[in-house]
């Protein structure tokens, strides 16, 4: 019997032979992510947002470690991060020494949002969690009333099932207390406008997600095209770049009359 083929579904190239022989010639040099083509890369990118310095790194993580060394996050700091939908940010925040980082969430570890290796990697990290609470107020330093003291939370009951199918978060009434910290990252959140782009636009929706042509990004009404999470309800940051490169192809032809 023959071993089963498996074929891992991959976004459409969309290598132009100007960036493929780009590519091979960074190859050839030897470095990959450091050099003098990132040099100037960054001298480039710098210039054309206006600021004086920009870094290249190779993922978000590394990113997430300079920020936080930019804004001063050093060994023996306490850093709560308030929520699951970024847990790279709590791990970045330890790998610069912060002592205790802590990640509040709401609801239970049942009902929390994060992949389970997420979760799995933030405890290996040393990352600590605190179940159902939300936060109240933010508390200045006794010494400094300009720097974060602490967190006023509240501790959460959970009710029924909400529109998202995990059970509602209801504050317990009377039992709020403090925790102590030196800084505290905000989790904003997002949502898709879909109803509105519905009512609104003509565009039509399959499954919570706007419907287009996977060829081209095209959507229901055919002045608007569309990719990334709102299309494939949320995948990886490359998905979404070979949306809009798709679409860009198509909305070049369409403008061109092709």
């Amino acid at each position: 019997m023959s071993a089963p083929q498996w074929i891992v579904p991959l976004s459409e190239t969309t290598l132009g032979e100007e960036e493929a022989l780009a590519a091979a010639d960074v190859v050839r040099s030897g470095w990959l992510t450091q050099g003098a083509r990132v040099q100037a890369f960054e001298k480039a990118f710098a210039a054309f947002i206006g600021v004086p310095h920009a870094i290249a790194v190779a993922n978000c993580t590394v990113g997430l470690e300079i920020a936080f060394d930019a804004v001063g996050v050093k060994p023996g700091d306490e850093v709560i991060a308030p929520a699951l939908t970024f847990v790279a940010t709590a791990n970045a925040a330890r790998r610069l020494g912060a002592e205790e980082v802590h990640i509040l969430y709401r609801r239970s570890e049942k009902e929390m949002p994060a992949f389970p290796f997420e979760y799995e990697h933030a405890k290996l990290e040393g990352v600590r969690f605190v179940w159902r609470v939300a936060p109240v107020a933010i508390l200045p330093a006794a010494d400094d009333a300009g720097r974060v003291g602490g967190l006023r939370l509240i501790r959460m009951e959970l009710g029924e099932p909400d529109a998202s199918g995990r059970r509602r978060p209801e504050p317990a009434e009377g039992t709020e207390f403090n925790f102590a910290c030196d800084m505290v990252m905000r989790a904003v959140g997002q949502s898709r406008l879909m109803a509105s782009l519905e009512a609104e636009r003509a565009i039509g929706l399959h499954d919570g997600c706007i419907a287009v042509d996977r060829a081209t990004g095209q959507t229901s009404n055919a002045r608007y095209f569309a990719g990334g999470d709102c299309v494939n309800g949320g995948r990886e940051v490359v998905d979404a770049v070979a949306d809009g490169k798709r679409a860009a192809r198509a909305i070049m032809a369409r403008l061109e009359g092709r």
